[in-house]
């Protein structure tokens, strides 16, 4: 079992340090391409209740995308 921790633990840090290689300006063109295909996604545009995090710096920056859910009027 301990060699499926360790492997996963493994991933988690490669892409850990992959993401740190990111600019500013790369992220935020990558997360406003992950919220741009996500509100393309019938399951967001006809929901009524949304489930969402507040990201920490290093997480996808999915703000935009809960504004305009609550503009929306979607809870």
């Amino acid at each position: 079992m301990s060699n499926v921790r360790d492997v996963k633990n493994r991933m988690r840090a490669d892409i850990r340090a992959a993401r740190e290689t990111l600019t500013d300006d790369h992220k935020k063109a990558l997360d406003q391409a992950i919220c741009k295909q996500f509100r393309s996604l019938a399951s967001f545009r006809f929901a009524e209740v949304v489930l969402a995090y507040y990201p920490l710096d290093e997480e996808i920056d999915i703000r935009p995308l809960i504004e305009e859910a609550l503009a929306q009027g979607k809870r």
